[in-house]
């Protein structure tokens, strides 16, 4: 399931479209034009409809019935397409309820402690989240830690 969709220009006249799922997988449409950008709106409707009649959405699709349906439709097609899975969301995600659970607190208990919304810490620990800095750092400070940034070489966690 699709619960994001946003628009990120790459350099030059590109730009992305972003399917961001449930599952924390990126789904990233590429353009070799900044239409997208300028008609987000319409490039939105475009997909929402379109995933509602093609919700097992995947990588073939892109230059399938995706492409098919953006011509129909009159919108720029797109010249490069793959799914990812963001791995760091969910090594944070799982080291911020490692955290959590070494306190012996619930979600709800990391919720009120922050001040996030219980539904975003859960997805959150499950990497399902995309997180902004200020809640991360919320996470982070309710249970007695700080952000840091390390070079991969210097990553204790890597050994």
């Amino acid at each position: 399931m699709i619960e994001n969709i946003s628009f990120e220009a790459t350099g030059g006249n590109n730009c992305e479209i972003k399917l961001h799922r449930s599952t924390g997988e990126i789904t990233v449409i590429g353009f070799n034009s900044l239409s997208p950008m300028y008609m987000q709106d319409v490039y939105v409707k475009a997909l929402v409809i379109y995933l509602k009649k093609h919700p097992d959405f995947s990588d073939k699709d892109i230059f399938g019935s995706l492409t098919i349906w953006l011509a129909q439709h009159n919108l720029h097609l797109p010249f490069s397409g793959q799914t990812y899975v963001n791995y760091d969301r969910q090594r944070i995600g799982k080291r911020i309820q490692e955290l959590r659970e070494e306190r012996n607190w619930t979600p709800m208990q990391l919720s009120n402690a922050s001040g996030i919304d219980v539904g975003n810490v859960i997805r959150v620990e499950h990497g399902k989240y995309s997180v902004p800095l200020d809640v991360l750092t919320k996470l982070t400070k309710s249970l007695g830690c700080k952000l840091i940034i390390v070079k991969e070489e210097d990553d204790i966690c890597q050994r």
